[in-house]
């Protein structure tokens, strides 16, 4: 039986996304995969699209509301993916019980302000030039492992990104 791995989105989902078929595709020989739509678990509109909107909605309860469903709907050991926003909604879950294994985060810049950390296998990366990123300070006093990579906050939807991230997986 392959291990369970919950993929967690960004705050655009999956819907009209093409890059996340570069991961299940590499993943699901190794992985029983869940998809989860960030924005379905906050319960935020697919029809908004102003990217500043969808943050506030985050921010203003939509992430409370994504960690409590999570833990509604995961009661197994599972690792997780979570792609900026759904990297800290993995976080957050974590925090109040939801069994992960392995959490793996990529540009979820909003963990800068986090002053806790799960306790479990914690992997971090971030585009060095992403302005938003946690400090050096941060990461070094929550001792979590992580990695900067060339370029912004969106590097998880580059295809050279993908292929090195399955690899290290």
């Amino acid at each position: 039986m392959k291990p369970q791995l919950i993929i967690i989105s960004d705050l655009w989902g999956f819907k009209h996304t093409n890059w996340i078929e570069n991961y299940q595709k590499m993943l699901a020989p190794k992985y029983s995969i869940t998809l989860l739509d960030a924005r379905l678990l906050a319960g935020i509109d697919h029809k908004l699209k102003e990217e500043q909107t969808i943050h506030i909605q985050f921010v203003n309860g939509g992430i409370d509301r994504a960690v409590e469903k999570l833990l509604q709907l995961e009661h197994l050991e599972v690792s997780c993916v979570g792609f900026s926003v759904g990297g800290l909604i993995a976080w957050k879950a974590a925090l109040q019980g939801l069994n992960i294994k392995q959490l793996i985060s990529i540009s979820a810049t909003r963990l800068r302000y986090e002053t806790q950390k799960p306790s479990t296998d914690i992997q971090l990366f971030f585009g060095d030039q992403d302005p938003y990123r946690p400090t050096q300070e941060w990461l070094e006093a929550m001792d979590v492992n992580y990695q900067l990579l060339a370029g912004g906050h969106e590097i998880y939807k580059e295809s050279g990104f993908i292929k090195d991230f399955i690899e290290q997986l």
